[in-house]
């Protein structure tokens, strides 16, 4: 018996969430070894898409901190995941 397209969408979808989310644990663990667990008070990895990784932080004393350590963090991310990711990491001032 053939399952309904929506049965199977819907698991489609839930596998790639899953592994989505996966990821983003992966990159806030490898954020914290990078910055210490101390910047997870006050930076959250947002979003990595073509190489560009965005990051909340939670003002702009630490925004323009972590901008001056800007090509430093981008060679350590890239040292933990084995592979050249990251290519450009962008601050903003946002929800942690």
């Amino acid at each position: 018996m053939e399952k309904p397209l929506k049965n199977i969408l819907k698991g489609i979808v839930g596998k790639l969430e899953e592994r989505e989310s996966k990821g983003h644990r992966e990159l806030i663990s490898i954020w914290e070894k990078v910055t210490g667990k101390d910047a997870l008070k006050h930076t959250k990895p947002k979003s990595l898409k073509s190489g560009r990784l965005v990051v909340n932080v939670s003002d702009s004393s630490r925004l323009y901190e972590l901008t001056l350590k800007r090509q430093e963090l981008i060679k350590a991310i890239n040292k933990q995941l084995k592979r050249k990711t990251i290519k450009e990491i962008r601050f903003k001032i946002g929800e942690i």
